[in-house]
């Protein structure tokens, strides 16, 4: 077993996480959506914007490494909602995308002990692996600006 780091990612690792993340939409979520989808969130991933968002608080992206090499990416806009969560195809399948959401949830219980919730507008390839963590669907499908989603959300009690 290779060894794994959870944290913050800085403005200066923005670059490199957007290549992530290019990657694994391309190959899992892009094949799926219309231009107008791929185009709305290319403007997304926009590493200026990115580090921007960063900036102001209103987004935040940690980074999974192992053994140095940066293997997933999850963004949060404020603190609990998930914008972001993409792994590496070759890393899929090892608890990546659950110890990044375990993180994610520790910083916001921490940042605000309030805060009960997380919520995420799920790719449809995205959802079994959100409902094995506990999420459940709020709503139907929906199509906004050519992304299709599912409205999900975990509570406090589901964690």
């Amino acid at each position: 077993m290779t060894a794994k780091e959870i944290r913050r990612l800085g403005t200066n690792e923005v670059e490199e996480a957007v290549r992530l993340v290019m990657e694994v939409f391309a190959q899992y979520v892009a094949p799926h959506m219309d231009q107008e989808g791929i185009d709305e969130f290319m403007s997304f991933i926009d590493p200026e914007y990115l580090c921007m968002k960063m900036g102001e608080g209103e987004i935040r992206l940690w980074g999974a490494f192992e053994d140095g090499e940066l293997a997933g990416v999850l963004g949060t806009r404020g603190l609990n909602h998930i914008c972001l969560l993409f792994v590496k195809r070759e890393f899929q399948r090892r608890g990546i995308g659950a110890s990044l959401l375990k993180k994610a949830a520790l910083d916001m219980m921490e940042l605000d002990p309030a805060a009960g919730y997380m919520t995420v507008n799920a790719d449809s390839g995205a959802i079994p692996f959100y409902k094995a963590m506990g999420f459940e669907e709020t709503g139907e499908e929906r199509r906004v600006n050519g992304i299709a989603y599912t409205p999900m959300k975990i509570t406090g009690k589901d964690r």
